[in-house]
């Protein structure tokens, strides 16, 4: 183990007795690092503070439920990016932010041709989908069909939630880069059907 897992390790057995300056602890270690990320998703400076503070809202709520054995930042950033996603999509429904990324995508001149590519985009993602390893293509849907998180699939398939984590990884890359497309649509559908 490094040091910063045996520190973390540390810091979660400290919390989870009810140490509030271990908690202290780790929000002053993660909650900049967290902050970062949730700004890279969502490109919102508001949206990305209150990112960090469900992450630690939930970590809180769910401290008996922290393993010790995993990573710490591997669990927060799981929380972060799950959340983040989860924001970004009720966006999506919003009028304006929809107004928003039609602004930002060039006009389509041919309706009918757009309605094809995507449906391409589509046939391509489930044909990648079909080519992934039995476990990569399990945990995939698992996530991506059933809603699961990463802790619940963990829990599900007796596996580590790092070992979830790396699946989903090695998965979302294999599918980027089936569709190379760098289109408004394709990163609309990655966000949403990958």
């Amino acid at each position: 183990m490094t040091e910063n897992h045996n520190e973390d390790h540390e810091m979660v057995s400290r919390f989870q007795k009810g140490d509030m300056l271990a908690f202290d602890s780790i929000f002053k270690k993660y909650n900049a690092k967290i902050f970062n990320y949730a700004y890279f998703l969502l490109k919102c400076k508001e949206d990305a503070e209150n990112i960090v503070q469900e992450v630690f809202i939930k970590v809180w709520e769910n401290r008996e439920n922290i393993r010790k054995h995993s990573s710490l930042s591997s669990y927060l950033f799981a929380i972060a990016h799950n959340t983040s996603i989860d924001l970004f999509r009720k966006k999506i429904k919003d009028k304006e932010f929809k107004n928003f990324l039609l602004s930002r995508q060039e006009p389509i001149e041919d309706p009918a041709s757009a309605d094809m590519e995507f449906r391409e985009i589509e046939n391509d993602a489930r044909k990648a989908v079909e080519k992934l390893t039995e476990r990569q293509r399990q945990i995939y849907l698992m996530h991506r069909e059933e809603g699961l998180s990463y802790h619940e699939i963990a829990d599900k398939l007796n596996i580590s939630v790092n070992t979830v984590e790396n699946h989903m990884v090695a998965t979302l890359r294999i599918l980027r880069k089936q569709l190379k497309s760098t289109s408004m649509i394709v990163i609309l559908y990655c966000y949403f059907f990958i």
